[in-house]
This record gives C-alpha cells, structure tokens and sequence, in this order.
C-alpha cells in the first residue's frame, strides 16, 4: 500500500518513496529519493517536496539573532523563498532554538566564569582560571543576546512573510513597478511548467534578455522562458494567480510543476 502525498508516495514496506523529490535538481549532494534530509525529526517536510525554504528560514533566524538582530538576514534570505509557510516555520524554529541555545550558553558560561574566577582568587591557577572565567563571561554574554534577540524576535513575528508577501521571492514588493508575466515551457511537448512574474524580464532587457533565469537554469529544466503580457507589479500577480489556479481547475487540482504555491 502506497501512501499519496500529493507530489510523492511513500511505500511503508520499503521506508522509502518511490517518485523523486520534483525539486531534487536543488539539492545534488541528496538523493532524489530523500525525505526531510534524511532527518524527519528535525525537519518537517508533509508532501514530500523539499523543505528548503524552512532550512533558511531557520538559518536566516539563528544568525540574525546570533548578531542580536541587527542584520537584514532575514529579509536578504526572503528574496529567494517560494513558500511563505515554510519560510516562516523555519524561522519560527530558528528562534525557539535561538532562546534554548541561549539559555544553556548562559548557564554554562556563567558555570565557567565562577569556577575558573574562583581558581584564579585562590592563586594557584592563575594562569589557567583567569582566561576561563573571561571565556565564560563571553560565552554567557553571547547567550544572552542569542537568547533575548530570539525571544524578541519570535514575539514580535520578525521576519514573517504574509500572503502577499509571496511574491518577495524575486526580491520585488508588489507595487506599481513594470513588470512581466510570462510561462516556461517545456522544449519538448510545450507544456506550460510555470507560470510566473518579474521585473528582470524581456521588456527591461530586450528580446531573449531577460534577467530572471540563466540559459544554465533553464537548459536544467529543460524549458524555455516566453514573455505573455506586461503591467505592474501587483497586476502580474494577478495575472500569475489566475493562471496559476485555471491550470489547476483544468488539471483536477495540479499545479504547473514548477509553480509551488498559487502565487
């Protein structure tokens, strides 16, 4: 008995899957066969695609708050997310580990500056505990920001993509900017693969110009990049939306294999 997930099926009998991860050419170093890397107890991955964007969300989250906030990691990082959702719940985990950690490298190095203080006091080990009473104080100095930067970050939802934020993974606010909309196709059978949005496309550049996919990416794919109509920003969204979602009503719910989400 097979278990469907949507964009794979899962064998219990076998522990493993028997379709490809549909964005495997992301990941080399895995198997397209892979679930969660390997390691479904720290990543969550319920359909099977990758959970990529939850990885960085999570990374995004645990140097923001290492650097008490003070980056714009967070919203660098939301440049190349396709799935909000993801992206948030990675950050969400990036802060709640961000406050553990914090709180363990407070402990610890608060441990260490009074022991190793306590051996210098003595005068017998000088030499040794003054150094690690100073590597304890920074220790517990640096858990502290980690931990307080994460709480504050989780309390106040830094960072969090919203539904029309969606479209930030092409570095783009949805305003009244040029913009095209614009399919990917297979080279092969023609079949629509995405449909998509920018503002580094062919009206910008020119003609066989555009800026949003490398002739590498797409010759990976196997597709070919074809400009369908221009506007604004916020009517390309529209525009992608609607196309994305008659797809859907004409494929019994499936979405073009590149598009992960409906915007």
């Amino acid at each position: 008995m097979l278990y469907d997930f949507g964009p794979r099926q899962y064998d219990p009998f076998i522990w493993r899957t028997t379709s490809q991860d549909p964005h495997a050419e992301s990941y080399y170093a895995w198997s397209p066969y892979s679930w969660a890397f390997n390691n479904p107890i720290r990543y969550d991955d319920p359909t099977g695609n990758d959970p990529g964007d939850k990885v960085l969300g999570f990374a995004a989250a645990l140097i923001d708050n290492a650097f008490g906030g003070m980056t714009n990691t967070r919203s660098v990082a939301a440049h190349y997310v396709d799935d909000p959702a993801d992206f948030n719940m990675g950050q969400d985990m990036g802060d709640v580990s961000s406050m553990v950690v914090g709180v363990m490298m407070v402990e610890g190095g608060t441990g260490a500056a009074i022991g190793g203080g306590a051996v210098s006091v003595s005068g017998v080990g000088a030499v040794v505990g003054a150094p690690v009473a100073g590597g304890g104080l920074l220790v517990a100095a640096e858990g502290a920001v980690l931990g307080v930067s994460g709480a504050a970050s989780f309390g106040s939802q830094k960072g969090r993509l919203n539904g029309e934020a969606k479209s930030k993974s092409h570095g783009n606010k949805l305003d009244d900017n040029p913009a095209e909309g614009y399919t990917l196709k297979d080279k092969k059978t023609g079949d629509t693969k995405k449909y998509g949005e920018t503002t580094r496309g062919e009206d910008k550049f020119g003609q066989g110009n555009q800026k949003r996919y490398s002739k590498k990416e797409l010759n990976e794919k196997g597709v070919e990049y074809k400009k369908e109509v221009s506007g604004t920003k916020k009517e390309m969204h529209q525009w992608q939306n609607k196309k994305i979602v008659e797809h859907k009503n004409q494929n019994n719910g499936k979405r073009p294999d590149l598009n992960k989400s409906d915007y």
